[in-house]
């Protein structure tokens, strides 16, 4: 295997809260371990997943795996910017994500006494912080590979002068990486903008089926700031699911992954390795999140990684030149959008 690509991929573990579908800890375990077995070292959590089941689950899985298995260091990133509080605790000054809400939520493994409340205040993100170690059964912060500002588009404190206070909190710490983590290109915008990161991670907006984050992608190659993405399959359309950006999706984005899996079985390529492919092409692009759920699926990741997507990857033939030009040409993508990343 192309050891450098395994290397670049983040576990995405959204899916170890609930997400879509109910999960089991043995198999939360099962897919750490097999991840752990095969390379796949960098786990990317947050308290939002589950209101805080996801990290639970991680922080157990990898501690098990430690005793059960020879594994060197792993890298665990985790966010704040939301406080998990049983709902009985919180007051009427709370400022309580009601979407998110158990039943709400897209994480069908929420607890139903729990809620997540928005807080990106320095007392917030502190507090945040340390529940996320406790969750994750960590001894120190020092043990995080990073941290991220989770979501700040959401929160009116982004229109705020108060907005770089979060980025400055986690700083202060002088331990990990600080970087954002975001939906939002205007957001991830402005983090760049201001020096407040260190890194970007960037969701929903360089796949496929979406190039809003183009400008982005390459402001941060200038200013030498890498971007791990993650929503490289758009949520689950580009991977046999029917959700974009975690909404149903329209008959026209279903009709453009249709185009785009004829255009995969052209050139005898699954769509998810051109989606993989497509994801590492900038580069300002360090790591790819993958949302894992299961052993077959980190299987899968490994072969795709290993067979298909390094065929695809600039300067590797013909077929990585020809299956860019045909997308251009069939309207999937535009050449201002790729171009800049095939040099």
């Amino acid at each position: 295997m192309d050891k450098c690509l395994r290397e670049r991929v983040i576990v995405g573990t959204s899916a170890f809260g609930g997400l879509y579908d109910s999960i089991s800890y043995d198999q939360v375990y099962a897919t750490v371990a097999r991840a752990v077995e095969k390379g796949l070292k960098k786990f990317d959590t947050a308290p939002h997943y589950g209101l805080g089941v996801s990290e639970q689950r991680l922080g157990a899985a990898l501690s098990q795996c430690k005793a059960e298995m020879s594994i060197s260091q792993v890298a665990v990133y985790t966010k704040v910017g939301r406080l998990i509080h049983r709902r009985a605790d919180s007051n009427d000054n709370d400022r309580i994500e009601t979407e998110n809400l158990p039943e709400n939520s897209l994480f069908v493994d929420c607890p139903k006494e729990n809620c997540a409340i928005l807080d990106y205040r320095k007392s917030g993100v502190t507090q945040s912080l340390y529940d996320s170690v406790a969750r994750l059964g960590l001894t120190s912060i020092k043990e995080l590979g990073g941290v991220r500002v989770h979501d700040p588009e959401i929160a009116d404190r982004y229109e705020t002068e108060a907005f770089p206070e979060a980025f400055i909190t986690l700083r202060q710490f002088n331990s990990f990486e600080v970087s954002i983590g975001t939906n939002s290109v205007r957001v991830a915008r402005r983090a760049l903008d201001e020096g407040l990161v260190d890194a970007i991670m960037l969701a929903n907006s360089w796949n496929l089926l979406d190039q809003g984050g183009k400008d982005l992608l390459l402001s941060c190659h200038h200013k030498h700031i890498p971007v791990d993405l993650a929503g490289i399959y758009a949520s689950g359309l580009l991977a046999g699911g029917n959700t974009f950006n975690y909404q149903p999706a329209t008959e026209s984005l279903v009709s453009k992954r249709d185009r785009w899996k004829s255009l995969a079985d052209k050139y005898a390529i699954s769509l998810p390795a051109v989606a993989l492919a497509f994801a590492f092409l900038p580069p300002a692009v360090r790591f790819i999140a993958i949302g894992l759920r299961s052993p077959d699926q980190v299987d899968t990741t490994i072969d795709l990684l290993e067979t298909q997507v390094p065929l695809l990857l600039p300067n590797s033939g013909h077929l990585s030149s020809c299956i860019w030009r045909d997308a251009i040409g069939l309207g999937l993508l535009t050449d201002c959008d790729i171009s800049p990343f095939l040099l």
